[in-house]
């Protein structure tokens, strides 16, 4: 997986502005579903979008997702 954040937004045709991209690539067609997913997550339930945009350093970001990781751990070990 590669996150970039753009410095200058990219406009889209269809007026959409593109500040973040995210790219990734599998083996094959099933190998990355799970971190798909747990990507989702991220960006779903952290305010992911504006804590990126707001980052001054790429530790910023991945210190973000380190977290959701490990309280994403810790509140599956609760249920268990």
């Amino acid at each position: 997986m590669s996150l970039i954040t753009l410095k200058n937004p990219v406009f889209f045709p269809n007026g959409k502005e593109v500040e973040i991209i995210i790219a990734f690539s599998s083996l094959d067609g099933k190998e990355h579903l799970n971190s798909l997913v747990d990507l989702m997550n991220i960006i779903n339930e952290n305010n992911f979008k504006e804590k990126v945009i707001k980052a001054n350093q790429p530790k910023e970001v991945i210190k973000l997702i380190k977290d959701f990781y490990f309280l994403n751990c810790q509140i599956k070990s609760e249920f268990i």
